[in-house]
């Protein structure tokens, strides 16, 4: 690494799991409690003489970033997690979706990287379609597919290679990863949703909840009367082929001329203009604008990643950033809502029941 340092965060976890407190205390015993750790570190490691930067201090997340000389990094990081103290190493990008996200910034046609053992070119990469309801955000489309990297094998099998963005080690490609550190760091706080999009969605004729039924008399599911679903959209084919639920449940796919419209679904309604009154509740009717992608996700300085606790976000949440929490496969996303008509759906009343009520969003 540069200057042979290693950069971290470090953080008190008895601070970090106070609930409740005043600001301006906290702010001061934060700073005393990396002043006392300061004096002790170099005390009781003979070798070590580390200086603090305060001006490094994030009072909001209560964290300072320190430099760790390279060669006293083991010792230095064992020393601070004795002591009660979070380690949070800076550039490694532990997070996978950080890791994505920094690929798409820094892979271009023709990049030269170590993978498995195996000297790879990299030449674009994967595509997917978002469809109008979708767990990720950004706007409906064809779109670049971070997540997975097209590669050729330079070596004696010389054959195409498909590599799964999150197994990419920097650690293996220390030039990609200088490259990496080198990026203006608000790269962190963007989306690469913002530069994904590619082209507008092929036509359709079903949105996902429309109710159908099925008028191809030569399908063994023919029937004008029964009531159908609308399940899914699959986009990744030259014309879109939807799956339908059946009355009995059973899921089949199905082309649109082998379909006739019976009542239109919620996102039909909304795509023409026609925005859904009533709702059963609040957190139906955010998970539904979460659907519909109207949403970017938040960076979090802390932990470098875009994780975060209960506690943190309600805090920055009450500091007038960010709008709620999503809980998706298996972690927690501070999230703010993309909504330009707040008379239909105000961001603001997530807010305040995610402080009040603890609500927690799923997709």
């Amino acid at each position: 690494m540069r200057n042979e340092v290693i950069r971290v965060q470090l953080r008190n976890k008895i601070f970090a799991a106070l609930e409740t407190y005043n600001p301006a205390l906290i702010k001061n015993l934060v700073i005393k409690d990396f002043e006392r750790l300061e004096k002790l570190l170099n005390l009781d490691l003979p070798h070590t003489q580390l200086k603090f930067d305060y001006v490094r201090l994030d009072e909001l997340s209560q964290t300072l970033v320190i430099e760790i000389p390279l060669e006293q990094q083991n010792s230095v990081v064992a020393y601070l997690e004795s002591n009660f103290y979070q380690v949070t190493p800076i550039g490694g990008l532990s997070d996978p979706l950080m890791r994505v996200h920094a690929l798409s910034q820094l892979m271009r046609p023709g990049v030269v990287f170590f993978h498995t053992g195996k000297i790879l070119v990299f030449h674009s990469f994967g595509t997917r379609y978002r469809g109008y309801l979708d767990e990720t955000p950004g706007k409906p489309g064809l779109h670049h597919d971070y997540g997975g990297m097209l590669c050729r094998n330079i070596g004696a099998e010389n054959a195409d290679v498909y590599v799964n963005s999150i197994d990419f080690s920097f650690a293996d490609n220390p030039e990609i990863q200088g490259q990496m550190l080198a990026l203006d760091p608000a790269w962190k706080r963007k989306m690469m949703e913002d530069h994904s999009f590619i082209a507008s969605l092929p036509p359709t004729f079903y949105y996902d909840g429309d109710i159908v039924n099925v008028i191809d008399e030569k399908h063994e599911n023919y029937s004008r009367d029964s009531q159908c679903l609308v399940f899914r959209t699959i986009w990744s084919r030259e014309f879109p082929v939807y799956q339908v639920k059946l009355p009995n449940k059973e899921t089949i796919e199905l082309k649109a001329e082998q379909l006739a419209l019976q009542t239109a679904g919620i996102t039909r309604l909304f795509y023409n203009g026609s925005v859904p009154g009533r709702w059963k509740d609040l957190k139906s009717q955010a998970e539904f604008y979460l659907l519909l992608g109207f949403f970017r996700y938040h960076y979090n300085p802390t932990t470098d990643s875009y994780s975060w606790t209960k506690t943190h976000a309600k805090r920055v949440i009450e500091a007038g950033e960010g709008h709620g929490l999503l809980r998706w496969r298996g972690t927690n996303f501070l999230i703010s809502f993309l909504v330009e008509d707040t008379s239909t759906f105000d961001p603001v009343e997530v807010a305040e029941a995610t402080l009040s009520a603890d609500l927690l969003l799923s997709l």
